[in-house]
C-alpha cells in the first residue's frame, strides 16, 4: 500500500488500480475511461480539480464527486506514467514505503517538485491527456498540402483506381514516391516500397465450405470477375454491374442485400457473416425471396475465415453460365 507518515494515499492506490485494470484490458475500460477524460476536461475548465494534497478517498464520496475522485485518481496515474515511465512510479512506491514524506518521494523518484509536476498534470487534464507532443505533431500538418494530396488522387486521371489497373498503379507509384520524399525506409521486395501479394486457389465443396443462399445449384467451372468490397448495406450510386460484391452482414440481411445487389446488376454476393448463439427451435421452411434477376450468393461464417484468394476462388465456382446460377 502506498503511506505517507502511517497515512494511506487513497487516490494513489485507486489510481494505480484503475491504470492496471485498463492495461489488463483496454477495451472493457475503454467507456470507463472515455468518461474519466470527459471528467478531467469538465473539472479543469470548471477549475473543480483538486490538489493531490486534498485530494480525497473516492469511497468517501458519491454521485458526481465520486467520479471526479476516480478520474483525477486514474488522471494522475495515466500522466506520471507518460511522462516518467513506469520505473518512477515503482520508484515512487519504494521512497513513501522507506518512510519519505510524499512531496520528497516524488522528487526522488521524477526529478521534479510535487507542485511542478501538479501544474503540469492539470494542464493536461484539460486538453484530455493528450500528449503534448501529439499536438505539436499535429501542428505541424498542412492542411493545403493534405488537400492538395486529396485533390490530386480523385482526379480524373486515376478514376475508379480499380484493383490491378493502370490507375491503381498509377496511384500505387504516386504514394511511393510521397513516401520516399518523406525520407521513409523501403521495407519491401529488392529494397523498394513494394510487396506482391500471392494469389492461391483452392477448391470447395457444396454445404461442406460454403452454402448457396438464393436459389440456383452451384456448378463447376472457372470464371473472372472483379471483387469488390463494400462497407455499409447500402450501395449509393455504386457500378456494381458485372462485380462480384463482398460485404459483411448479419445472417437475416443476406436476402435484402442479396436484394439490393440485384438491382444494381452485380454478378454475384460473398457475404461474410458472424456466428451468434441461437435458441433451440423448431425448424421452420426457409422463405427465400424473389428476385429478379437472380445472382448467385455464397454466406460465410467467422468459423471458416478466409484469404482473399480463397474468398475469389470460391465465388467463381458459383459464377459460371455468365454469372447466373
Amino acid at each position: 500500500m502506498a503511506r505517507e507518515g502511517g497515512r494511506e494515499i487513497r487516490w494513489l492506490e485507486e489510481g494505480l488500480a484503475a491504470f492496471e485494470s485498463q492495461r489488463a484490458d483496454p477495451a472493457a475500460f475503454y467507456g470507463r475511461a472515455r468518461r474519466y477524460l470527459r471528467e478531467l476536461r469538465c473539472g479543469a475548465h470548471g477549475d473543480k480539480l483538486m490538489a493531490l494534497a486534498d485530494l480525497p478517498d473516492a469511497a468517501s464520496l458519491s454521485g458526481q464527486d465520486r467520479v471526479l475522485a476516480e478520474a483525477q485518481a486514474w488522471g494522475v496515474v495515466t500522466f506520471l506514467v507518460d511522462q516518467y515511465g513506469l520505473e518512477a512510479v515503482r520508484a515512487l512506491i519504494r521512497e513513501l514505503a522507506d518512510g519519505r514524506p510524499l512531496d520528497v518521494a516524488f522528487r526522488q523518484a521524477t526529478g521534479v517538485s510535487l507542485a511542478a509536476f501538479q501544474e503540469a498534470w492539470m494542464a493536461a487534464a484539460a486538453r484530455g491527456l493528450i500528449p503534448q507532443r501529439f499536438i505539436e505533431m499535429a501542428q505541424e500538418v498542412d492542411p493545403a498540402r493534405v488537400l492538395q494530396t486529396v485533390e490530386t488522387l480523385r482526379a480524373d486521371e486515376y478514376r475508379s483506381r480499380a484493383a490491378s489497373s493502370p490507375e491503381a498503379d498509377a496511384v500505387v507509384a504516386y504514394l511511393a514516391d510521397g513516401l520516399a520524399g518523406l525520407g521513409l525506409q523501403p521495407a519491401g521486395e529488392d529494397g523498394s516500397l513494394f510487396q506482391t501479394v500471392g494469389r492461391s486457389v483452392k477448391r470447395f465443396t457444396c454445404r461442406q465450405d460454403f452454402v448457396e443462399r438464393v436459389g440456383g445449384v452451384p456448378e463447376g467451372g472457372a470464371v473472372e470477375r472483379p471483387l469488390v468490397w463494400v462497407r455499409g448495406l447500402e450501395f449509393p450510386d455504386m457500378r456494381l454491374s458485372g462485380k462480384v460484391v463482398l460485404v459483411k452482414t448479419d445472417r437475416d440481411q443476406v436476402e435484402e442485400v442479396a436484394c439490393r445487389a440485384a438491382e444494381h446488376s452485380a454478378a454475384g454476393l460473398v457475404t461474410y457473416t458472424e456466428v451468434r448463439p441461437r435458441p433451440l427451435q423448431a425448424r421452420t421452411p426457409y422463405a427465400v425471396p424473389e428476385i429478379t434477376p437472380t445472382i448467385p450468393v455464397v454466406a460465410l461464417d467467422e468459423r471458416k475465415p478466409r484469404s482473399a484468394g480463397e474468398t475469389i476462388s470460391l465465388a467463381a465456382m458459383m459464377l459460371s453460365r455468365g454469372g447466373k446460377p
